[in-house]
């Protein structure tokens, strides 16, 4: 299983916590949250819990109906986020075996 699936995974756990309407088994991208059950309240609670859960911060711009139309809406923009904060740490990494590799060929 990839880190992608893992972290899908975690997101539909999270996301079925505050649908009361979803189906078991796997969650439609296409599904129209509001048609799960998603109300204004619950909408603040699944951003509270996915920026915690992620350690992710929703920009102003994404903050928007279209954002928290759909389930594959909001995966898309989670996803694109969890990816981002990934970013530094796979360049330092590249960086660090760049440099060990540098190291022991001068050894």
């Amino acid at each position: 299983m990839s880190a992608n699936d893992k972290t899908f995974e975690m997101f539909a756990s999270v996301l079925r916590d505050y649908l009361p309407l979803a189906a078991a088994g796997p969650l439609d991208p296409a599904a129209r949250l509001v048609d799960l059950g998603l109300d204004s309240l619950n909408t603040v609670e699944i951003l509270v819990r996915m920026e915690e859960q992620f350690n992710v911060q929703f920009p102003d711009d994404d903050l928007t109906v279209d954002t928290f139309a759909s389930v594959g809406s909001l995966w898309s923009v989670l996803g694109a986020l969890v990816d981002a904060a990934r970013l530094p740490a796979v360049l330092a990494l590249k960086a660090f075996n760049i440099l060990e590799r540098k190291r022991s060929s001068h050894v």
